[in-house]
């Protein structure tokens, strides 16, 4: 089972998909209400386009989303990471604490988790912005560097 990789699978499904049930749900609809506003379109032109951009508001506030489409990215190789990068994403999208969530002893104490937060955050920041990086890592490094932003406020708050 380790060898064909369904080990990686089912803790791929089991810690990101049946983690995020909620937010698969809420994009299935999204998903629905973009058809509906494409289908309604030659009846009322004025609506759809209200529904159409509502909807885009959703998916561009919804940093759960993001994530999502990260994952997918990185799971159909849409976006190429080394094997270390990936684990870090797959880490840090996970349910978890914040040194769980970045692979650290949990003893460390918040001002390490908080430096080695920003320190990822701008990696991250630095990837994306590298005339090299094609659109697409850019995206997802771009989504990354907001997933640490997120833990850093997480962190702050405790």
């Amino acid at each position: 089972m380790r060898v064909s990789g369904i080990e990686r699978l089912i803790e791929i499904l089991d810690g990101h998909l049946g983690a995020r049930s909620l937010v698969l749900k809420a994009r299935s609809a999204l998903v629905a209400l973009r058809t509906l506003a494409e289908e309604s379109a030659n009846e009322d032109l004025a609506g759809s386009q209200n529904l159409r951009a509502a909807v885009e508001r959703v998916e561009t506030g919804a940093h759960e989303l993001a994530e999502l489409r990260l994952l997918h990215m990185l799971l159909t190789g849409a976006v190429e990471l080394t094997e270390e990068q990936a684990e870090e994403v797959t880490r840090l999208t996970a349910a978890g604490d914040p040194a769980d969530r970045l692979g650290l002893p949990a003893d460390l104490g918040l001002d390490a988790e908080q430096a080695e937060v920003l320190r990822r955050l701008e990696e991250w920041r630095i990837r994306a912005a590298h005339p090299l990086t094609d659109r697409a890592a850019a995206e997802a490094c771009e989504i990354i560097a907001q997933s640490y932003e997120r833990l850093f406020a997480e962190l702050s708050t405790e």
